[in-house]
């Protein structure tokens, strides 16, 4: 998954160069090079690499169209696979990925279980990247001290949503809560028999 990455915290600074010598694009072009077996500046490396290089991009980004401009570059580049930021509101998911079907490439959608109404308005104002609808943070809110339970019953409708939409998902735990994780996952068995069961692959 090539990703441009953060700066370094002022602790892991010293004696070491920011993230920002290579964006994502190029690194997805130095790994397509690599599987060609070529180094950065187009010399033999004496074999070749197998990579198979993924991509992130994020379907709730306020400059919608210079992210699709971006990931049109990263495809152009070599990627091979898509993965989001996590979602939590699926219409503006499915409006935007509507932009992006022309690309034809997979599309994993990410899932990031939220924790509590605290939870889901430290990553809607501090991570870069991630939006919460206002709708998911009232639900939050009322959900109190049964916020973890609800957080897990979001995101298995959104696994649900995307078991036969998308090529797949993929699970985030936060703060190493991989439990949470597990619980999600708890719906997938029940849910893939269902659609078995109704003809759906």
């Amino acid at each position: 998954l090539a990703l441009t990455g953060d700066a370094p915290n002022p602790v892991e600074k010293f004696g070491s160069s920011a993230v920002f010598d290579i964006d994502s694009i190029g690194l997805i072009k130095l790994l397509t090079q690599l599987n060609q077996g070529l180094d950065i500046a187009g010399n033999s490396i004496g074999g070749t690499t197998d990579f198979l290089i993924g991509c992130a991009f994020n379907p709730t980004a306020r400059d919608l169209p210079l992210e699709i401009d971006r990931l049109g570059q990263k495809l152009e580049a070599g990627a091979n696979f898509v993965m989001t930021q996590p979602v939590y509101d699926l219409e503006l998911v499915e409006r935007t990925l509507e932009h992006v079907k022309s690309f034809n490439i997979p599309v994993l959608l990410g899932i990031l279980p939220l924790q509590s109404y605290r939870h889901a308005e430290f990553l809607h104002n501090e991570v870069p990247g991630i939006t919460i609808p206002e709708f998911v943070l009232a639900r939050m809110h009322e959900a109190g001290a049964n916020g973890r339970q609800a957080g897990v019953e979001m995101a298995s409708e959104i696994l649900q949503h995307a078991y036969s939409r998308y090529a797949g998902s993929y699970l985030m735990p936060s703060f190493g809560r991989y439990e949470l994780c597990a619980s999600v996952l708890d719906v997938l068995p029940r849910f893939a028999g269902v659609q078995e069961a109704s003809g759906v692959e």
